[in-house]
This record gives C-alpha cells, sequence and structure tokens, in this order.
C-alpha cells in the first residue's frame, strides 16, 4: 500500500465517521489563521483550537498573500472587514487597498456580492422559505435581502426564483412577502 492509499483509506473512514456537518460555515471563533506550512506546526493543537473553530489558511512562512487573501474573501464573505483584517495583522485601510487592488472591488462590496451570490445557490439548490435565505446567507434580515436583491439582480427574490426555476409553484418557495 502506497503513502497515497493510505492517505485515502483514512480520508475515507474519516468521512464515514464525520460528525460535524452540522457546524455553521462562519468560524464559531469568527477568526482566521494564516499559519506556515511546516508539517511540525499543528496550528488547531498551538492555539487550542477545534474544528469549526477557525479558518486556517497555510502557505510557505505564514505569509499574508494574494492568494490568502483571496481564500479568506471566498471562505468569510461574512466577516466584518475591521475583523478580517485585524485576524491577519493588518490595519483596516491598508486591508482595504490590498484587497482593491487583487480583486477591483472593495472588500464590503465583495462581502455584498458573496451574501448574494450564497443566496442564489441555497435557492437553486433546495427551494426554501425566502426568510431561512436570508438568514442563511448573511442578510440582516428579509427585509435586507430583498433590498439587496432588488440592487443586484432588478427584481424580488421571488421573480428570480420563478425566473431561474418557472416550474415551482408559490408554495414551495414558502409563503410570505418577499
Amino acid at each position: 500500500m502506497t503513502v497515497t492509499d493510505d492517505l485515502l483509506a483514512n480520508s475515507t473512514a474519516y468521512q464515514s465517521n464525520f460528525t460535524q456537518g452540522d457546524l455553521p460555515l462562519p468560524p464559531a471563533r469568527g477568526v482566521a489563521v494564516v499559519a506556515c506550512m511546516d508539517a511540525r506546526l499543528n496550528p488547531y493543537g498551538v492555539l487550542g483550537l477545534s474544528e469549526g473553530d477557525a479558518h486556517v489558511f497555510r502557505n510557505a512562512g505564514g505569509a499574508v498573500t494574494a492568494d490568502t487573501l483571496r481564500s479568506l474573501a471566498i471562505s468569510h464573505g461574512r466577516m466584518l472587514v475591521h475583523e478580517l483584517a485585524r485576524d491577519i495583522g493588518f490595519s483596516r485601510r491598508h486591508f482595504g487597498e490590498r484587497f482593491t487592488s487583487e480583486f477591483g472591488i472593495a472588500p464590503k462590496a465583495a462581502a455584498r456580492v458573496f451574501r448574494f451570490e450564497r443566496a442564489c445557490r441555497l435557492l437553486l439548490r433546495s427551494p426554501r422559505r425566502i426568510a431561512d435565505v436570508a438568514m442563511a446567507s448573511g442578510f440582516h434580515d428579509q427585509a435586507h435581502m430583498v433590498r439587496e436583491w432588488h440592487a443586484l439582480a432588478g427584481s424580488t427574490p421571488r421573480e428570480w426564483i420563478l425566473g431561474q426555476l418557472p416550474f415551482l409553484q408559490d408554495y414551495e418557495i414558502g409563503g410570505g412577502h418577499d
């Protein structure tokens, strides 16, 4: 058995015994850790973290690079900009400048798009009540999601859903107002 075979067998065993699937996507402690990829270092053990406590990114030297910023942006989208900046050791202004130069969009605008995209994915994958999608996507409430939806999609969530999935009936989307 090769090392790869052994690792794949371990992965399969881990998946079959995994019971943490109900942990929320945002990290419980609201932090991100950038650590060196040194195989001797266990960031969870060093920092006393458990699964679901933090997003951990590893690279050579534990440097905050463009790739790290991209990973943070993709994984979070729901963290406050000043928290992200603090967690990686940047001032809010420096973080905003680095993020904008890398992605061509400010961090808050990116978070807005990430929330919207997450809501779209949730609605397409498994239609549910719009209020539930709003909360799961990081909006303050349903009204906030509807305002953002109008601004980004030019329609209400219900109108968008019916355009994307015309075979669904209203009761399958969930009652109430958009």
